[in-house]
This record gives structure tokens, C-alpha cells and sequence, in this order.
């Protein structure tokens, strides 16, 4: 026993309440609990054939809560208010979830796929670290584990969590990390990164990529548009948003991660972040060869850069580049989860920094957590209005709540998509630094080098000037 860990009685004390308050009160009550998770899923998988069966598992939670040490009781009932409000937050009508032990939790998807239960995991184990370290730096250590997989009626009885065993001592962790069947168990993104040659902690539960031939035929008439942004406080248009489209002869034109349907999966994506790539440099070699200089910005989807499947082909293609257009090479982030740990975000981002000049996020514009991004290197912060689907005076109104949060973070901010003069006025009123769309100037087939803009140059147009 060290000179930190609290007397026996004090330890188990803080187990019992431990697994009063975070294993859902007596074994009569669990069992409870777990029985109608089990009757809820049967007679789901009875009715609709099929559905995902999320998990998971925090392989320290006990030996951390307990490393807080004496007079901490009162405060393990802030850990399980924790885990009710992230879980709260995140699960839909239909979806449930229960936790047979301290150390782990059983979620049933009845309508996502395994791809999207995995994230969906992700994103819940991601925030429930994140509220723990915001609660005691302790939890900085905190380490787990997930999984996803379909079950059909068959399959159910095999896999659904395990009814606990005889009664043994309420805190035994070595038991109550065994009281869930043993399932396929992948690393989960909250096993702090180790040092490794390759650089951080990837995930290692990506699914198996389909056939080439179909990736291609997915990507078949995609081409990549080129939106202006323009540098208020400089009054240029300093760079280009790369923004993948296909466009249809009789309808609309869909952008962004839109043009692959709602089924595209790892592979799809990534490969779709890969033509960018390639389409992009392309126009940069032709710019450069040119002696014209402009910057161009990349996105590139978290889960790309998350996967270590998918991420290396990405880094090849970016390896290829010259120092010298590396510098002409901005790449942006899409679609990450809210709320990742810092040690995430600085684990991803330093994946991109040797690659390219600096590196955005884009998130949703009601996201509120931007200071781990600022600790994680990320240059600026920004959002895309066409995104969600508010009424201008909404977005106005998010416009200035954004701006604030990304003052305070210290980061540079910037705002994609403006479609109309009123909300380029408004982002331009509201303190962004870079601000591009139609409202600007109309999307181009290539980036163009910097050029001159001036706040009169968004009203030239409408007083036909």
C-alpha cells in the first residue's frame, strides 16, 4: 500500500458506494434492470430480425475513483450524474442502454448500422472522459474499451451482457470486469496515445473496405469546385475551400459528404478525402508552376484521420508534397466528435501539422467546447451554414455566440457557405477573420491566386456597381 492509498476500512467504504452509486444500487435492482433490457431487446429482435449491440468498458474506473482517497464519498454521486448525462444526451427515442456492473455499459441500436454504433460508442466514451477529467484530473488516466456487432435472435443469447454471478465482495474489480461475455473488444479512443512510430493511437475496429471497383463507381462524377475566402482584416482573398460536388443535369448540386448518400462508410469517405487531395495539388502544381501563390484549404473527415486503415494512403499522398507547397496546404477537419479529451485532439491534429501549413476544425455551429482544440494546435475554428438547416436570424444569432467562444479559446475563426449579402455582412459584423461563399465571390472550376477584396465588393453586385 502506498503513502497516497486510503486505510482498508476507508477503501472499502468507497467501493461500497462506488458500486451503490455507479452499478445501480443492490444486486435486486441490476438484475431488474438487466431483465428488462433483455425483455426490451428480445422482443425487438422477435418483431424487426435484427439490431447492434454496442459496448462499453472502463478498465479502471474503480482503481481511479478509489485513488481519490478519503472524504471523496460525497462526491462519487457527481461520476454517476456524469455518466446519466452524457448517456442521456446522446441516446434517441428507441435506443436504450443498461450497465450490469460498475465498469461497463450495454447499449441496443435497434436503427444504426455496426459502423455508426461505433462512433456513436466513440463519441459517448470520449464524452464521459471528457466530464470526468473536467471533474478531477485523476481521470486523466482513465482507459477503456468498445465494440459494436450485430445480433439477430440467434446470436442474442451468446452475446447480450451476462447476469452477474455469485455474490462476492461488491468492488472486486478483477470480477466485475468479467461479468459481461466476453465479446470482440476493440481499443476505444480513450486509451491515452503511446509512443509508437507511427504516431498516436488509432482506432482498430474499422470495418473491411469494400471492392475497389465500387469505391470508384461511388466517386464517378465528382468533381471539385473551389470557394473564395476571403481575409477581412487583410481585405484579400488569401485562399480557396476545396468542396467536392456532383452535379445532377435536372436537379441540385450536392456538396460536401452529401454526394455519397447516408450509407458511405469509412472507405467511401476516405476515398472521397483522397480525390480532393489529389484534384487540389494538381491545381496547386499548375498555380506554382505559374509563379502564383494562394493557399488552399482541405478537408479532410476525422474518421479518415482517425483510422490507421485509411489515414495512411491520406499521409502517402500528403508525404509526396515539397516543403514549399506544403506551405500552400491548409487542411480542415470535419465532422469530429463533441467534446474529445484534449489528449485526442492533440493526437489527431498531429497527424496533419507536418503536412500543411496549419490545421482547422469545422464543427456545428452551437458547438461551445473550443479550448481543447486551442491546447490541441489547431489554428482556427469554423463552422459551414449550410450545415444545419436555420433561418438567417438563427444563424446570425449563432454567428455572435461562436465568435465569442473562439475569442476567449484564442483561436482564429472563419465561417464557410455564405449564401446571401445579409449573412456575409453579418460575419464580417460579428468579428470572424475568414469568411467565403457565394456572397463573396461565386465558386470557380480552379483556385485563383490573392487578389485584392474590399468590404464594397460584397454590395457590387446588388447596387450594380
Amino acid at each position: 500500500m502506498t503513502e497516497n492509498d486510503p486505510a482498508p476500512g476507508v477503501k472499502k467504504g468507497l467501493i461500497e458506494a462506488l458500486q451503490s452509486l455507479l452499478g445501480g444500487g443492490s444486486p435486486v435492482t441490476r438484475e431488474t434492470a438487466l431483465a428488462s433490457f433483455e425483455t426490451t431487446a428480445e422482443k425487438f429482435l422477435q418483431t424487426h430480425g435484427k439490431a447492434v449491440l454496442g459496448r462499453l468498458q472502463f478498465l479502471n474506473l474503480e482503481e481511479l475513483v478509489i485513488r481519490r482517497g478519503e472524504g471523496q464519498k460525497t462526491r462519487l454521486k457527481k461520476v454517476e450524474n456524469v455518466f446519466l448525462s452524457v448517456i442521456g444526451e446522446n441516446l434517441k427515442e428507441g435506443e436504450t442502454y443498461v450497465r450490469p456492473d460498475v465498469n461497463s455499459v450495454f447499449f441496443l441500436f435497434p436503427s444504426l448500422t455496426r459502423e455508426a454504433s461505433e462512433l456513436k460508442c466513440a463519441a459517448i466514451a470520449d464524452q464521459i472522459a471528457r466530464a470526468l477529467v473536467e471533474e478531477d484530473p485523476v481521470f486523466a488516466d482513465l482507459k477503456s474499451e468498445r465494440s459494436a456487432q450485430n445480433v439477430d435472435r440467434k446470436t442474442w443469447h451468446a452475446l447480450r451482457p451476462a447476469r452477474r454471478a455469485t455474490a462476492g465482495p461488491p468492488g472486486d474489480a478483477k470480477r466485475a470486469k468479467s461479468t459481461a461475455t466476453p465479446a470482440p473488444v476493440k481499443t476505444g479512443p480513450l486509451e491515452p496515445p503511446q509512443p509508437r512510430k507511427s504516431g498516436g493511437a488509432f482506432r482498430r475496429d474499422v470495418p473491411p473496405s469494400p471492392p475497389a471497383a465500387y469505391v470508384d463507381r461511388r466517386l464517378e462524377g465528382i468533381q471539385v469546385a473551389y470557394q473564395a475566402i476571403w481575409n477581412v482584416r487583410s481585405k484579400m482573398i488569401t485562399s480557396y475551400a476545396a468542396v467536392p460536388q456532383r452535379r445532377h443535369p435536372d436537379g441540385p448540386i450536392m456538396t460536401g459528404k452529401r454526394i455519397l448518400g447516408a450509407d458511405a462508410g469509412f472507405a467511401l469517405t476516405a476515398a472521397l478525402d483522397s480525390l480532393v487531395q489529389r484534384e487540389s495539388v494538381a491545381r496547386l502544381h499548375e498555380l506554382m508552376g505559374a509563379r502564383q501563390q494562394t493557399l488552399l484549404v482541405l478537408p479532410v473527415h476525422f474518421m479518415t484521420v482517425d483510422s490507421q486503415t485509411f489515414f495512411q494512403p491520406y499521409r502517402q499522398e500528403l508525404t509526396a508534397l515539397t516543403p514549399d507547397e506544403r506551405k500552400h496546404i491548409v487542411l480542415e477537419i470535419l465532422y469530429a466528435p463533441d467534446m474529445l479529451p484534449a489528449f485526442r485532439i492533440k493526437d489527431i491534429t498531429s497527424r496533419l501539422r507536418p503536412f500543411a501549413r496549419c490545421v482547422l476544425v469545422r464543427l456545428p455551429p452551437d458547438s461551445t467546447h473550443f479550448r481543447h482544440w486551442a491546447e490541441g494546435s489547431a489554428h482556427g475554428i469554423g463552422f459551414a451554414t449550410t450545415e444545419e438547416s436555420f433561418s438567417e436570424k438563427l444563424l446570425m444569432e449563432k454567428m455572435n455566440t461562436f465568435i465569442a467562444l473562439a475569442e476567449k479559446s484564442g483561436m482564429h475563426s472563419y465561417v464557410h457557405d455564405l449564401a446571401t449579402t445579409s449573412l456575409a455582412t453579418a460575419a464580417v459584423a460579428a468579428g470572424f477573420r475568414y469568411v467565403g461563399g457565394a456572397a463573396i465571390l461565386a465558386e470557380s472550376a480552379a483556385p485563383k491566386p490573392i487578389e485584392p477584396f474590399e468590404c464594397q465588393n460584397i454590395f457590387a453586385r446588388v447596387i450594380g456597381a
